[in-house]
């Protein structure tokens, strides 16, 4: 919980019905498991914060190109090495790659 309150920002909410309040806990468990995952996948990153791999990934930009014949590409932009490296251990690994 502490992870979730001082470096994923879950801070006091302004959001008011039940739905938003449990949208908002639910992303940032989500970005929590996110970066537990990535922590675990590569142990050079074990001993790093949570704080030090969302600094890093926080720039991190994917704009899709999509042309005529309906194809789509992804251009990644604002690189640290850090998100170059999750991006090639991480996402091609698990299969989400594509061009």
């Amino acid at each position: 919980m502490d992870s979730l309150k001082n470096h994923i920002d879950l801070k006091p909410m302004r959001v008011w019905s039940e739905n938003s309040v449990k949208g908002t806990l639910l992303l940032c468990f989500l970005a929590q498991v996110i970066v537990s995952m990535v922590r675990y996948e590569m142990p050079e990153l074990r001993k790093r914060s949570t704080r030090f791999i969302i600094d890093s990934l926080q720039n991190l930009t994917v704009t899709y190109v999509h042309d005529r014949k309906q194809a789509t590409r992804r251009i990644y932009s604002n690189f640290e090495p850090l998100n170059s490296r999750i991006l090639r251990d991480i996402v091609v690994v698990s299969g989400v790659s594509g061009g």
